[in-house]
């Protein structure tokens, strides 16, 4: 049995898509991908906020070293 706090740490993808400030049908597909990692109960998808929050720490890197490659190019190449 879960604890309330666990409970309270728990999103459907409606929560999960704000946070993401990303589409509903976008974070289902993520989570068909298993890009999220989630669970069923009673039929319904449950996320955990801290594998929400990692998903989105492993996207923020991900973004920040392409916009350093981008950066870097564009100096290379003599844009910026």
């Amino acid at each position: 049995m879960r604890t309330e706090r666990e409970m309270a740490s728990l999103l459907n993808p409606e929560d999960a898509a704000n946070i993401l400030n990303v589409s509903i049908p976008y974070v289902i597909r993520l989570l068909e991908e298993g890009e999220i990692a989630h669970h069923m109960v009673n039929n319904q998808c449950c996320i955990r906020l801290d594998d929400l929050m990692a998903y989105k720490r492993q996207q923020d890197l991900r973004s920040s070293q392409a916009l350093d490659d981008l950066a870097q190019q564009a100096q290379e190449l003599g844009i910026a």
